[in-house]
């Protein structure tokens, strides 16, 4: 900002010069901008095989959520009287698809456990789980007895994400 439009206070930054920034990071390539000189002696962007490939739309996206956080903060402590962000559409995530296991390195996988000794028959059980459920490591390491029904093969998360508790159900 300070260098494209000459802007060095938040309270000068409009909504177009926000587009402009948002408009620029699709354009230009990874690690071609740098603060400053020095980290460029040092970490040598140019030696990555990233270097200059287009930035995805989850990087856009997370620089536009956390400005939006940056400028929402100003806003409530009255730093600024109007919020430039709070217009701004957020970006569209292109999703990946995900390589997909073949059933036998999956049966590969799931031999490579020592079930004899308890610390991998453990970590045997909670793989399956997750495999089977779709449940995160964090959720499922939270589960207590009373969270399982084995008549209807479900488990009670309680620790999710986004706070609300949800079954999950294993063959």
């Amino acid at each position: 900002l300070k260098e494209t439009f000459e802007i060095d206070s938040p309270t000068q930054v409009k909504n177009e010069h926000l587009k402009s920034y948002m408009n620029s990071l699709s354009e230009r390539g990874k690690y071609e901008y740098t603060a400053n000189d020095t980290g460029e002696d040092i970490n040598f962007p140019e030696r990555r095989n990233d270097y200059g490939k287009k930035i995805s739309t989850a990087t856009i996206a997370n620089y536009t959520r956390n400005i939006k956080v940056f400028f929402s903060y100003l806003y409530q402590e009255q730093v600024i009287r109007t919020n430039s962000m709070k217009n701004v559409k957020n970006v569209k995530i292109e999703s990946k698809a995900k390589i997909m296991l073949e059933d036998n390195e999956l049966k590969q996988f799931f031999r490579s456990f020592d079930v004899t000794k308890f610390d991998q028959y453990r970590d045997w059980i909670i793989a399956r789980l997750i495999f089977d459920t779709g449940a995160r490591i964090g959720e499922l390491l939270d589960i207590v007895p009373s969270d399982i029904d084995l008549r209807a093969n479900a488990i009670l998360l309680r620790n999710t994400k986004n706070k609300k508790q949800r079954f999950v159900y294993f063959s």
